[in-house]
Parts: structure tokens; sequence; C-alpha cells
């Protein structure tokens, strides 16, 4: 249609009409300027306050690696009572923890995906695919503490012990 216009001007010898920009009023642009400039402030006492808390975290750390060392840092002997501090058992139990909840994670969340996308009915699907939307969205710190208060007594039960693998 507007190829049609253009032809239609270049035959009759005017130059093509050019599109005018809308313009805002006044008040308009001070509001729109003042919401930028609003933005702009969070943004920038967003980044002020991460580089804060970095400054403080580091400058209250610093006297652990002036009184114990580097090396006595990064050792594996953890024993708080006697002064020493090493992180690597610390890391490497981490590790292991987040291995395990992969090797047993993985492999069940795949599972059900296949299973729902795959094999289950409309109607299984419908039933369970509510139930692993809610729970994904629960946090995991209340499956810790449902594991802590649920699952360790029935482990130490288990055991005869604390429910702790020594």
């Amino acid at each position: 249609m507007e190829a049609q216009e253009n032809s239609q001007t270049e035959q009759n010898g005017q130059a093509p009409k050019k599109r005018e920009l809308a313009l805002v009023s006044r008040s308009t642009y001070i509001k729109e300027k003042a919401l930028q400039w609003i933005f702009f402030a969070c943004a920038f006492l967003a980044v002020v306050t991460v580089i804060l808390i970095f400054v403080f975290t580091t400058y209250s750390a610093l006297p652990v690696f002036t009184d114990i060392g580097l090396a006595d840092f990064f050792s594996f002997t953890w024993a708080p009572s006697e002064g020493r501090y090493g992180i690597v058992s610390l890391l490497a139990g981490s590790g292991l923890v987040t291995v395990g909840a992969l090797a047993m994670g993985v492999p069940l969340g795949v599972g059900t995906a296949v299973y729902l996308v795959e094999i289950a009915s409309k109607r299984v699907r419908k039933l369970i695919s509510p139930a692993v939307d809610l729970l994904a969205g629960i946090p995991s710190i209340i499956y810790g503490f449902f594991g802590m208060i649920i699952i360790r007594p029935f482990i130490a039960q288990l055991t005869g012990g604390l429910g702790l693998v020594r």
C-alpha cells in the first residue's frame, strides 16, 4: 500500500511524505527522565551494596589468612579446639554430598520427565505434573529440615547410632 502511494507521489513530481515521529508532552518527558534516573539510582545502589558486602567480608576474613596462614587454611585438618582450620576436608565433604545428590537426583528427574512425556496417559499426567511442579517450588532447606527431623532419627534407629555415616 505504501509502495503504491510512493509511486503515485513520484509520478506527480512530489517528494514522498516523511513519517513524522509522535512527540510526547513535556510532562511525559520529565516523568520518563525522572523514572530513568530512579532506575539508574536503584541499580547503582544495588551494585554499591554488593561491592560493600564484598569489601566487608574480605576485611573481616583477613585475620584468617594473616593469623592462620594459607598453608594451614588449605590443609586437611579441621580441629578448631586445637586452632587448626583446614578447609580442604570441608570442601571435599561438600563435593561428595553434591555428587551423591546428583547421582540420586538426575536419574530420578530425567526418569520422571521421560515417563510423563512419553509413557504416562493424559489422566496420570494431569495428576502427577502439578505435584512435580509443586515439589520444584519448595525451597531445598525445607527438604533438608525434613531429612533432619524425620529421616535422620529413622536411620539412627536402624543403625544404633546418631544416624551419621562414619
